[in-house]
């Protein structure tokens, strides 16, 4: 049985926000997830989850905190 390739377009908002991700996290370490995610959509125009956020940074390389809401 071969592969089926899946369907709709590429996904291309994952990329950018891997992209964007390293360089906000540096200059921004102490901003919460909802703080990241209007920051990535000020910066690209796009809305991205808190899901999707949390998700992304989980995947960098490195130790990074996640911080979801303010103490």
């Amino acid at each position: 049985m071969s592969e089926r390739p899946i369907p709709g377009p590429p996904a291309v908002k994952g990329e950018m926000l891997a992209q964007w991700l390293p360089s906000q996290l540096e200059s921004n370490p102490d901003l919460i997830l909802d703080e990241h995610c209007e920051a990535f959509e000020d910066a690209l125009g796009v809305k991205v989850s808190r899901t999707t956020m949390c998700c992304t940074i989980g995947r960098l390389p490195g130790s990074w905190p996640l911080k979801k809401s303010l103490p």
